[in-house]
């Protein structure tokens, strides 16, 4: 009897040891496969991740629901736009061991902040001129601040008044030309290359009045432009075409100038809008009886843009130009009705880039009025007493008799060169 009792209690002992490693196996089968499900799950939100930071941010459609093969199972990313925080999802589902034909889902998220990157120079003039010398004459009265990456020559009683004055090479004062005033010095002077002859170093004796006078400057660069890359995404533009209304961007597919020279103001209205269900993410529209152009997000034209007329903008956009940009023969292209110091860049700003490479790819002449901001991929010229209000971005510049308010922009619309739309983490918006 006492060896029947002791071979039943074994018994109940091995039965329970072999339960007890079948549970532990099944559990640790499951703990691999939950791993398995966050791993995937990680690798989906990263992916989408990825995607969201190759595509248009701005536009709700950019991140399209994806799933794929992984870990055995599958991962699927999808992301949301709600205002300016993206909200990117990542789930792996795998097959539960535990349970035969049921599975194991893992969700996890994180969000990121759309904020606009705005390169400082575009809080000054800018020219590009590092093997010769920008020249001002012919009276100019130049009220802007300067940034010039090269020498500067001032000539024939040419005045700068601008807030701050910056030059990577020397500068050359010459028949009553001056920087600032006595009476009136300009706030900043960062000369790097010092005053002719010589050099030495800049002073009023050279007649550059200056509150702050140095040679150390901020060593800033001409931000590149992206010519396909907008030829491509422009919403509307010439793979994008209006979603309502119509415009002709371009003539075969092909970022070639083939439209030509496109005006802006024509004797009949036109309005094309790219839409994204209720969003609206560009529009170009012109009402002519009104002379009121609507400008918002970034548009493309494969050609040259032309504007003689009086032009009342709205709203704040870039409008790329393939080839060249002209403003002339007393238009007024401006912010506000009156054209005058009522604009508020904050509210009415348009950014005209002129893509070509060579020779003068923006011209703002013979009494035109311009009230926005300006980019050159080649040379700008400003002449016969016409004005530009806000700041231009170029190489070379042309600039004589003219006048006019200047008004810093602070954030340009993204798509400008040197301004584009950035993504930040959202501090505690992880889940999972």
């Amino acid at each position: 009897m006492m060896s029947v009792a002791i071979i039943a209690v074994l018994l109940i002992v091995t039965v329970g040891l072999l339960q007890f490693a079948l549970s532990n196996g099944t559990a640790a089968e499951r703990d691999n496969a939950e791993m398995l499900a966050f791993q995937t799950a990680e690798s989906a939100l990263h992916r989408g991740l990825s995607v969201l930071h190759n595509s248009d941010v701005i536009d709700p459609s950019a991140v399209a629901t994806t799933s794929f093969a992984e870990n055995g199972g599958t991962g699927t990313y999808s992301a949301s736009l709600s205002g300016l925080v993206w909200t990117i999802t990542g789930t792996g589902i795998v097959a539960n061991p535990a349970s035969p034909g049921n599975s194991i889902r893992r969700t996890v998220s994180l969000q990121r902040q759309l904020f606009v990157e705005t390169s400082p120079l575009w809080q000054a003039n800018y020219a590009n001129t590092p093997a010769s010398c920008l020249t001002i004459s012919n009276n100019a009265d130049w009220n802007a601040p300067l940034y010039v990456n090269g020498d500067v020559c001032l000539d024939n009683n040419v005045k700068l008044s601008g807030s701050s004055l910056q030059v990577e090479g020397t500068l050359s004062l010459n028949n009553g030309a001056s920087v600032g005033t006595s009476a009136a010095p300009i706030a900043v002077a960062k000369l790097k290359g010092g005053c002719l002859p010589g050099p030495h170093a800049c002073s009023s004796a050279d007649k550059v009045y200056a509150s702050s006078l140095t040679t150390v400057t901020d060593a800033l660069t001409k931000p590149p432009i992206d010519l396909p890359k907008w030829y491509a995404r422009s919403k509307p533009g010439p793979l994008n075409p209006c979603t309502t209304g119509s415009f002709q961007f371009d003539d075969d597919g092909t970022m070639n100038g083939s439209r030509g020279t496109v005006t802006l103001d024509p004797n009949s209205s036109y309005t094309c809008r790219y839409d994204v269900g209720a969003t609206t993410l560009g529009e170009l529209s012109w009402n002519q009886p009104a002379r009121r152009l609507t400008i918002a997000g970034t548009v493309f034209i494969d050609g040259n843009i032309f504007i003689s007329g009086s032009v009342r903008y709205q709203g704040r956009g870039v409008l790329y130009a393939f080839g060249t940009v002209t403003v002339s023969n007393s238009a007024r292209v401006c912010g506000v009705v009156g054209c005058d110091s009522t604009w508020d860049p904050g509210t009415n700003l348009l950014v005209l880039v002129a893509g070509a490479a060579s020779g003068t790819g923006f011209s703002v002449n013979n009494n035109a009025v311009y009230q926005g901001a300006a980019y050159a991929r080649s040379n700008y010229s400003l002449a016969n007493n016409a004005a530009n209000w806000g700041p231009t971005v170029a190489n070379q510049f042309s600039i004589a008799n003219n006048s006019g308010t200047y008004k810093a922009p602070g954030t340009l619309h993204p798509g400008a060169p040197g301004s584009d739309w950035a993504l930040a983490a959202v501090p505690g918006a992880w889940n999972g």
